[in-house]
């Protein structure tokens, strides 16, 4: 996102700030003459910027990061774009290890979300996701993954018919676009399609589960964390934009269940989920985890949890360990790079 001056007779449209700075929180004082907004980029990290709208440059204000960033900062995404088979644009980011070839077989990860966002996304220039930025800057330059992050059909703040994809038929555009990619990766980008996994958090967890159940070969493993597969048990504001209206005195929604597509899963999967997560219930982990073991899965499922644990964990698992174990999961299950 971009915050512009823009010429009301002509139409013309000026950027304000430092080219490909990502802005957040833009405000104009009231006279106009000068904007603020959080600005930076993934070889910057975002700080506070005041411009003048007039001249359109900016003034950094705050100096707010720790310098040892720039000790762990050892490698940095690069764009990627391809059409899907409706003709749609997506777009993804992905790290290279040091040594990349085009030929080469190498394991790699997808880190998908996918659905309502508000007004963000998954590939921006200023994130660094934890686990899509960070974790796959680490398994990169560790152990030569290819680490890629994508935002399908259904992901936010890319149109009223991209984002509207997911309307009534939550995983299915989605995983479609997921298979579009893999077959796009396998041309020149280094990777084995072979030995990809897939992860997400959130709807994006269930995005993963979703997939790993209905496309059960195309990816080697999956990790899913803190999913809703039952949408009776959601909250209305986010599912009313996904699966439409929820009637909770008509409980019809097993449509749109995981449930009763878990026992398509052929590939290893490792479910992931806070016990005391307000957001998405433990519930709908514990449910499709039965669903799974009622499916004769128990040699393909495993369960990672934190008693403690809300939506984004926090409680015995902190963010290391909770990476520590997607660690040593992708390596038992997809190897090291060759």
């Amino acid at each position: 996102m971009t915050t512009f001056k823009v010429d009301l007779a002509s139409g013309t449209m000026q950027p304000l700030g430092a080219a490909g700075d990502y802005h957040r929180g833009a405000v104009v004082s009231e006279n106009g003459e000068k904007a603020a907004f959080n600005a930076g980029n993934w070889a910057r990290r975002p700080e506070l910027q005041v411009v003048a709208v007039a001249s359109g440059q900016a003034r950094v204000l705050t100096e707010s990061h720790d310098k040892a960033w720039d000790r762990v900062n050892v490698l940095r995404p690069e764009r990627f774009s391809f059409k899907n088979r409706h003709g749609d644009t997506v777009e993804g980011y992905l790290f290279k290890p040091k040594g990349w070839k085009p030929s080469d077989r190498r394991p790699g990860v997808v880190y998908v979300y996918g659905g309502p966002l508000g007004n963000r996304r998954t590939v921006e220039v200023d994130s660094f996701q934890p686990t899509a930025y960070m974790f796959g800057m680490y398994m990169a330059a560790r152990h030569g993954y290819v680490m890629v992050a994508v935002d399908p059909r259904g992901q936010s703040n890319a149109g009223r018919r991209f984002a509207g994809a997911n309307w009534e038929q939550p995983g299915q555009p989605q995983t479609e676009d997921l298979e579009d990619l893999v077959k796009h990766l396998s041309r020149g980008h280094g990777v084995d399609p072979e030995r990809l996994g897939l992860t997400g958090w959130s709807f994006g967890g269930f995005q993963t589960q979703y997939t790993m159940y209905t496309k059960p070969d195309l990816f080697a493993c999956g990790i899913a964390g803190a999913g809703p597969t039952e949408w009776e048990n959601y909250n209305s504001w986010y599912s009313g934009r996904t699966i439409g209206k929820v009637d909770r005195a008509k409980p019809v929604l097993r449509k749109h269940s995981l449930l009763p597509l878990a026992k398509g899963l052929r590939k290893p999967l490792l479910l992931v989920h806070g016990m005391a997560d307000p957001n998405v219930l433990y519930q709908d982990t514990v449910n499709v985890y039965r669903a799974l073991l009622e499916s004769g899965k128990e040699s393909l499922v495993d369960l990672f949890l934190d008693p403690e644990g809300q939506h984004s964990l926090g409680g015995a698992v902190k963010a290391k360990g909770w990476h520590k174990k997607y660690e040593a999961f992708f390596l038992q299950h997809l190897g090291k790079a060759r």
